[in-house]
């Protein structure tokens, strides 16, 4: 793909349901650290595909209070922000899980309102990350709401 040709809106899509190979995804990537235009397209691309999550959550799903009962867990997965983008996707750490979010342990500050995606396994969560502390040990521990839950099919 040359410097000066845009992503098509077809296959921004595909990137953000995560349907193209290494290749086109790392060509992606690369084009949209230089243009701003399809970097623009692909945030809204990513914006889009969390309102189109909520909508197909049921209805009548009640959140728990923050005071809900906390499991702790040991998984570990990865992170993307979606908002603000980043094409990175670091590793995580589950400390805790809640019927509304859950903990993670990150390397990095992430400033609240963040939009986050997480994957465990074949287990995608997008949320929002209301709390960020240092943990001491160059880490953070990062609070996360979850708005949608998906199980991708093999």
């Amino acid at each position: 793909m040359s410097p000066d040709a845009h992503i098509e809106a077809y296959n921004l899509d595909l990137y953000v349901r995560e349907k193209l190979d290494a290749e086109d995804s790392s060509n992606i990537q690369s084009h949209v650290h230089i243009c701003t235009s399809c970097r623009n397209l692909l945030v809204n691309g990513f914006l889009a595909r969390l309102s189109e999550m909520n909508q197909e959550q049921p209805q009548n799903t009640i959140y728990e209070k923050r005071s809900a009962r906390r499991i702790q867990s040991g998984e570990r997965g990865s992170m993307q922000t979606l908002c603000p983008l980043s094409l990175e996707r670091p590793a995580v750490q589950i400390v805790d899980v809640s019927p509304d979010g859950f903990g993670v342990l990150v390397d990095s500050l992430l400033a609240t309102e963040t939009i986050v995606q997480i994957q465990v396994g074949s287990t995608i969560s997008v949320g929002t990350v209301r709390s960020c502390r240092a943990t001491g040990d160059g880490q953070f521990h990062a609070g996360i709401h979850v708005q949608h839950t998906v199980e991708l099919r093999p």
